[in-house]
C-alpha cells in the first residue's frame, strides 16, 4: 500500500474520513501493523469514533515526521556565496596568495610571535591599485596575486560581487568591507581611475592637504570608524613626497553557532614549540557535533558562526610537525584540498584558548620576496596620474578577539604612493581536541572557502 504524503496544511484526518469505511479500516490496520508494529483485530462494526481517533494518531505521527525532516534540512541550508567561475578562481587564488604571504612572514618573524593577516583585505587594496597600473607593473601585481589568468574586467566585476555578497550573507554575522582613495590636494588623479574604483570597489574618494597637521588624523578616524574602533591608526605621519593612499578596511563580528559556557572556562597549560610552558592560559570548553578531520599533518576542527556561512577552522599540528611545516604543506597543496577533508557528524570535545591581540606589519619587503618589485621602483601607474609615482609602503594592521560568545576581527591595508625618485554511529565516538600548543587558525566564508583572515598563535594572550 502506498500512503500519500501531503503538506501539513492538508487535513489528513479529513482525507481519511472521505475514504469508504472498509478501506479505511484495512488501510489503518496495515499502517499500524507494518510501520508501527501495532497489531489490531477489528470487528466488522468498529465504531467510526475509533476510526477518527486512529486517523488523528496517524496525522500526528506524519506531522512530527515532516517537521523533523524540515529541521534537518534547515540545519544544512547554509547561505552560499554565489559566484561566477572566474569569481571562484579569483578567491581560490587570493587564498593561495594569503598562504604564500603567511609563509614569507613566518620565516622572517620571531619563532614565538603571533601572526594575523587578512589576505582578502590586501587583495581588495591591490585590486584598486591594479586599475592604475600598466605594463610590467600590472603584470607583477597580477602574478603575485595569481590573477594573471583573469582579465581586468573579470577582476573588477568579481570583486564588486564579493563585496556586496559578503555583507549580506549571514544576518547573524556582521561582515563589513570599506574602500577609500585619499589624494593630496593638487595631485592630479585621472577621473577614469576614480570612476572605476567607485563603481567596482564602492570606494570613497577624498582630497586632503597632506601637509596639514589634521590630514593623518582624518584618515585614521575613517579607519577607526570602519573597524568599529578596533584599529585606531594606520598612519603615523605623512611623508613629504606622499601623494595618495588606497585603503581597505574589513570588520567581522560573528557569534558562535554553538556558544561556549563561560562557567566552564578555566586555566590550563599551553606548550610552546620551543619547550616553554605557559601557565594560566584561559581555555573555553564545550562538546559539540562539528566538522573534524585528522591527517598526516594536523587535526582540525570547524567552529561555525551564526547560520554557518562563516567558520573558524583550527589546525593543530601533529606531533613532530611544526606550525611552519604546516604552512609549507598548505602552500604546496592548497587550503582547498584540506578544507574538503572536514566531515560532519563528529562529536568533539573542544578546549580552545581565549585570544585577544593586535598585529601590524609593513609588507613591502614580503611582497618583493614574492616577486612584486616593479610597483616599488620603476613603476608604471600612468592610469592613476601623468606624474610619476610608485608604492612606498604597504601597511597592514589587524585585530582579533576570541571568547565564549564568538569572534571579533578587523584588518586594514593601506597602500602609500609617493613621487618617484626621478619624478555518526550508534556508539558515540568523542574526539578530544585540546588546543594546548601552537596552532594555525582560519576565518573563512564557507561556500567559496574564501580566507578572510589567517593566523598563527604561538602564545595565547589577552591584551588589554
Amino acid at each position: 500500500m502506498i500512503v500519500p504524503f501531503f503538506h501539513p496544511s492538508f487535513s489528513y484526518s479529513s482525507y481519511l474520513m472521505c475514504i469508504p469505511q472498509k478501506r479505511l479500516r484495512k488501510d489503518l490496520f496495515l499502517i499500524l501493523r507494518n510501520h508501527f508494529n501495532i497489531d489490531l483485530i477489528l470487528k466488522p462494526n468498529t465504531n467510526i469514533l475509533i476510526m477518527k481517533v486512529l486517523s488523528k494518531i496517524i496525522t500526528a505521527i506524519i506531522i512530527v515526521f515532516f517537521f523533523s525532516c524540515e529541521k534537518e534540512n534547515s540545519e544544512n541550508n547554509i547561505p552560499e556565496l554565489k559566484l561566477t567561475k572566474s569569481g571562484e578562481v579569483l578567491l581560490e587564488n587570493s587564498n593561495q596568495f594569503g598562504i604564500e604571504l603567511l609563509d614569507v612572514i613566518n620565516k622572517d618573524s620571531e619563532a614565538d610571535e603571533n601572526l594575523f593577516i587578512s589576505p582578502l583585505s590586501i587583495s581588495f587594496a591591490f585590486g584598486m591599485a591594479l586599475n592604475g597600473a600598466e605594463g610590467d607593473t600590472y603584470d607583477e601585481i597580477a602574478q603575485v596575486f595569481h590573477f594573471d589568468d583573469l582579465s581586468k574586467d573579470e577582476i573588477n566585476e568579481n570583486f564588486k560581487s564579493i563585496i556586496s555578497l559578503l555583507k549580506e550573507l549571514d544576518d547573524k554575522v556582521v561582515m563589513d568591507v570599506a574602500n577609500s582613495i585619499w589624494s593630496d590636494d593638487g595631485f592630479p588623479v585621472k577621473q577614469d581611475f576614480i570612476d572605476v574604483n567607485k563603481t567596482y570597489f564602492d570606494a570613497e574618494v577624498n582630497t586632503l592637504d597632506f601637509r596639514s597637521d589634521e590630514a593623518a588624523d582624518i584618515i585614521n578616524e575613517w579607519v577607526k570608524t570602519k573597524t568599529n574602533d578596533k584599529i585606531d591608526k594606520i598612519i603615523d605621519e605623512i611623508g613629504a613626497d606622499v601623494v595618495m593612499y588606497l585603503i581597505n578596511a574589513i570588520y567581522f563580528n560573528g557569534t558562535w553557532k554553538y556558544e561556549f559556557d563561560k562557567e566552564q572556562t578555566e586555566e590550563g597549560a599551553f606548550y610552546q614549540e620551543n619547550g616553554n610552558v605557559l601557565d594560566n592560559v584561559l581555555y573555553m570548553k564545550q562538546e559539540a557535533k562539528i566538522k573534524y578531520t585528522e591527517n598526516d599533518f594536523f587535526r582540525g576542527a570547524e567552529l561555525p558562526y551564526g547560520d554557518g556561512a562563516f567558520s573558524m577552522y583550527v589546525l593543530l599540528p601533529n606531533t613532530n610537525v611544526t606550525t611552519g611545516d604546516l604552512i609549507d604543506e598548505l602552500k604546496e597543496n592548497g587550503w582547498g584540498n584540506y578544507n574538503n577533508q572536514f566531515a560532519y557528524n563528529k562529536d568533539v570535545y573542544v578546549e580552545f584558548p581565549k585570544l585577544k591581540f593586535s598585529y601590524d606589519r609593513e609588507l613591502k619587503k614580503d611582497l618583493i620576496t614574492l616577486g612584486m618589485s616593479k610597483p616599488f621602483a620603476d613603476a608604471d601607474f600612468s592610469a592613476i596620474s601623468d606624474l610619476a609615482i610608485e608604492i612606498s609602503k604597504v601597511i597592514h594592521k589587524s585585530f582579533v578577539e576570541v571568547n565564549e560568545e564568538g569572534t571579533e576581527a578587523a584588518a586594514v591595508t593601506a597602500i602609500e604612493f609617493e613621487y618617484t625618485s626621478v619624478g555518526g554511529s550508534e556508539q558515540k565516538d568523542l574526539f578530544y581536541f585540546q588546543v594546548n600548543k601552537p596552532f594555525l587558525f582560519i576565518i573563512q566564508e564557507n561556500s567559496s572557502n574564501s580566507l578572510l583572515f589567517i593566523g598563527k598563535v604561538e602564545k595565547p594572550v589577552i591584551e588589554e
